[in-house]
């Protein structure tokens, strides 16, 4: 006889049919912006939404991700509410735009090709089985925070070999925030 194996899925929001209110809206960003996505966020490539202080748009579709991002940039400036959503450092690509921006691109174009990329492979597996070792069976766990955790480890082992010294106790700081 099979014995049922409790489901290790964790919870997970139920995208709305319909883009939640205004007063859910802001409930659901401030607890967890996936929870203010309807369903079309997810099926649809492209989904434009009006909000109480302005337009979004979120692009999943690779192509209009490519064409906003990399070949027409340009006419996709950054409004002051995004730069200022953006956790970035400052002066980060994130942030750039237009010759700073294209600058910045090519600078780091470099650590991002298939043959380095391919090579993070080991430092990603060392870090998850760092995190892991901190896990226990019946601990509560916030996996948010894990994975910006788990991001930033790899960040150091990868791209920043040398370590990010005091900064990263600064941004594991503004991470937690």
């Amino acid at each position: 006889m099979l014995q049922s194996v409790p489901s290790r899925r964790p919870p997970a929001p139920v995208p709305h049919q319909k883009p939640p209110g205004a007063l859910a809206l802001i409930r659901a960003l401030a607890h967890n912006p996936l929870e203010a996505w309807s369903e079309a966020h997810f099926t649809d490539g492209i989904v434009v939404t009006r909000l109480p202080f302005g337009r979004a748009a979120v692009v999943s579709e690779p192509a209009a991700i490519r064409r906003v991002l990399v070949e027409n940039a340009a006419n996709y400036p950054k409004d002051p509410l995004q730069k200022r959503l953006l956790f970035t450092l400052a002066g980060g690509l994130l942030e750039a735009e237009g010759k700073d921006w294209e600058f910045q691109r090519r600078t780091l174009a470099p650590l991002f090709t298939r043959k380095v990329v391919q090579g993070f492979g080991e430092a990603m597996h060392a870090a998850v089985g760092a995190m892991l070792k901190g896990w226990s069976d019946g601990k509560t766990i916030d996996v948010a925070a894990e994975c910006s955790l788990l991001a930033l480890d790899v960040l150091e082992r990868t791209i920043f070999s040398d370590g990010l010294g005091d900064a990263a106790r600064e941004i594991r700081t503004a991470m937690r925030s």
